[in-house]
Formats: structure tokens, C-alpha cells, sequence
């Protein structure tokens, strides 16, 4: 079974390329992150100090082995982004209650006013590109699934 970018979709491709743009940066930016951690939201509880280190650092790691499966064609990879962006829509659901709390520490760190809506939208915008994001995945199933009668 052919890997990696040439049989690759091309809303997969999108999907990969946005991914490892975001891992890179991740990555780059994590000793600021271990330095100065910022709180972490999961499943509606807060996180911070280590854990909210260890909430990243997984995160990461997810994120690193969903390129992977989408590079090397595992057939459980679009089981691994149906998941990823589905618990993105649920972990952003849950952390609405702190929306308040999340304006506040943008505002006092940042400098710059942001308005409660300005987070709504924000959350609203989250909630619909994961959804959209998990829709491709399941769409795309086939391109992860081995062929049939191959003798390869």
C-alpha cells in the first residue's frame, strides 16, 4: 500500500500540513511553555503548573502520532482523527464555563482588550473546524483502509 504524499487526499493533504505546521510551532515554543506554563482546560477541569506541562507534552504526542498515521496510512488512523477532533469539540464544550475566567488572563497578560464575544465567536469557530475536520476523517476512511485481494 502506497504512503505517504502523492496517494494522499487533497483535504488529507490540508489536514497534514496544518498539522505539522502546528507541531512544529508547538514544539518550538515549548520551553517558554515549561518556563511560564500556561493554565489547561480538560474535560472541564483546570490544570496548571506540571500538569498542565504534561497536558501539552501529550498533546504533542497526539498530535505527532495523528501525522503519522495519516503519512503511513494506518488503517486505525481516521479512528485517531474521528477521536482527536472529537475530543477537541468535547474539551471546548466543557471549558465554556472558564470563558469568563480565559478573557480575564488574556486581557491582564496580553495587553490588549478582548471582549467576551470575541471569545464566544472563538469557541464557536473551534467547535466548528473540529467538526469539520472529524467529518473529513470519516469521509476519507477508505484512503486508510488496506485494499482488498492486494497481493502486495
Amino acid at each position: 500500500m502506497d504512503s505517504g504524499w502523492k496517494p494522499l487526499p487533497l483535504s488529507l493533504k490540508v489536514i497534514l500540513v496544518l498539522l505539522a505546521i502546528g507541531l512544529g510551532v508547538a514544539i518550538f515554543s515549548l520551553p517558554a511553555y515549561v518556563s511560564d506554563p500556561l493554565p489547561a482546560y480538560i474535560l472541564g477541569q483546570k490544570l496548571s503548573g506540571e500538569f498542565s506541562i504534561v497536558v501539552q507534552v501529550f498533546s504533542l504526542s497526539f498530535s505527532a502520532l495523528l501525522v503519522l498515521a495519516i503519512w503511513r496510512r494506518w488503517d486505525w488512523g481516521w479512528k485517531l482523527g474521528l477521536s482527536y477532533y472529537g475530543f477537541s469539540i468535547l474539551n471546548t464544550l466543557l471549558a465554556f464555563p472558564y470563558i469568563d475566567e480565559m478573557s480575564s488572563f488574556a486581557v491582564e497578560n496580553s495587553g490588549t482588550q478582548f471582549s467576551l464575544l470575541f471569545f464566544q465567536l472563538t469557541f464557536a469557530f473551534s467547535i466548528l473546524i473540529s467538526a469539520l475536520l472529524a467529518a473529513v476523517f470519516y469521509w476519507k476512511r477508505d484512503y486508510f483502509m488496506k485494499p482488498r485481494n492486494a497481493f502486495k
